[in-house]
């Protein structure tokens, strides 16, 4: 979400008010559209609080935006199980 246009998006939403439960951006520090600024739980607070968990998950290749590398990494898959309750 590093690009500036993407979180001006997300600013003219009421994220993170909306979101319930957590939020896991999981970003590769040399994924292009992520890279200029890839943490988000310092720029969307609820309630001043922040809610996002900020993951760094290496990607691979020449394009390292692809959401089905994203979901085949440890870091991720690890979170999502996580989140789906399966493991703690």
């Amino acid at each position: 979400m590093g690009l500036d246009e993407v979180q001006d998006r997300l600013e003219s939403t009421t994220f993170p008010n909306k979101l319930i439960g957590d939020w896991i951006n999981v970003y590769d520090p040399f994924d292009a559209v992520a890279r200029p600024d890839p943490k988000l739980a310092n720029d969307f607070k609820k309630e001043g609080v922040e809610t996002i968990i900020d993951v760094a998950e290496e990607n691979w290749g020449t394009w390292r935006h692809s959401a089905t590398k994203y979901f085949k990494r440890p870091k991720l898959r690890k979170h999502l199980r996580l989140l789906c309750c399966r493991e703690e």
